[in-house]
């Protein structure tokens, strides 16, 4: 059933001969079933008219018709509104440095307390940190929204 490699052989093609026999086989089962009554041609037919020709009462609407106004979209000038980002990049900016200056802070102090033996570099790294972060937070917020 397999040849050298594992593969399996694939199937050959009946002949002619052995599908006729199979088809013989099919009828003469069939001749000992009860099959059911086909419906008359003319039946089927007038049943098929009647669905078909069939006129509904409901008719379909208008389709109406839509004018959209879209909003002007604002220039991005520094102006409040809802397509001004810059908003949004001047706090997540101040955000940003106000905790990277605090964690960059607390791992200087923590490499001091390391290298000295000490305890008290990681609580002074993180007070110095946050000064600095809030220091750096108030100057890119007045930098940014104009303040001098």
């Amino acid at each position: 059933m397999s040849d050298d490699l594992g593969k399996p052989e694939k199937p050959s093609m009946p002949s002619d001969d052995d599908i006729a026999a199979r088809f013989e086989r099919i009828r003469e089962d069939l001749k000992h079933m009860d099959l059911p009554d086909l419906p008359d041609d003319e039946k089927l037919r007038a049943r098929i008219e009647g669905v078909t020709s069939q006129k509904s009462s409901y008719k379909m609407p208008e389709v109406p018709e839509f004018e959209i106004k879209r909003p002007i979209k604002p220039a991005a000038n520094g102006t409040p509104g809802a397509y001004n980002y810059r908003s949004l990049g001047i706090g997540m900016s101040a955000a940003y440095s106000l905790i990277g200056s605090m964690a960059v802070g607390f791992g200087l102090g923590w490499v001091f307390d390391h290298f000295t033996h000490s305890t008290y570099g990681q609580p002074v790294g993180a007070v110095l940190g946050s000064i600095l972060g809030i220091a750096s937070a108030v100057f890119l917020i007045n930098r940014d929204s104009g303040g001098k």
